[in-house]
């Protein structure tokens, strides 16, 4: 199996494992999912958030959305079992058999796997218009948003792309 393939089941199964361990009230105010790599793109996890109680609005526009994902509550770093340890382990061996950065590898594969995520998700009657998904990059600030910004505008849209744009 190809390493993408694998990397986007992963990313798909541990998302669903990290909604499965939401409370199903907080499903409904999901609005965030990052893909997490380090600054030489080989570990991964995911990472998530949803509106906070206090916030709840019925007029989406006037929530304050936190984009600061050091807030965000929902990891996969808490799943028992993380697919995406898997990948991280096969990109290391990558990373350590290449000498060098993966990122030009890596970081396509990464929007793509989050596209593709977008999509399923879709498929499966799970809407995610109000969800902006992004790649990151947790040790580089300046490398971070602009990975940010550039995967967000690639996979994400509307009203919550245009609001994670802003912040």
């Amino acid at each position: 199996m190809l390493l993408e393939e694998i990397v986007i089941r992963a990313v798909k199964k541990d998302f669903l494992n990290l909604l499965e361990g939401m409370e199903e009230k907080d499903r409904d105010y999901l609005y965030g999912c990052a893909l997490v790599t380090d600054k030489d793109f080989a570990s991964i996890y995911l990472i998530a958030n949803t509106v906070n109680q206090k916030e709840r609005k019925s007029d989406k526009s006037e929530i304050n959305y936190d984009w600061d994902i050091s807030n965000w509550r929902h990891s996969t770093k808490n799943l028992k079992k993380r697919e995406l340890d898997d990948v991280s382990y096969k990109l290391m061996a990558i990373l350590m058999e290449e000498k060098g950065g993966v990122k030009d590898i890596t970081s396509p594969m990464f929007v793509r796997s989050l596209k593709r995520l977008r999509k399923e998700l879709e498929k499966n009657g799970i809407d995610t218009r109000d969800i902006c998904f992004f790649v990151t990059v947790d040790d580089e600030e300046k490398r971070g948003r602009k990975t940010e910004i550039e995967s967000a505008k690639e996979i994400s849209r509307g009203f919550i792309l245009e609001n994670f744009l802003g912040s």
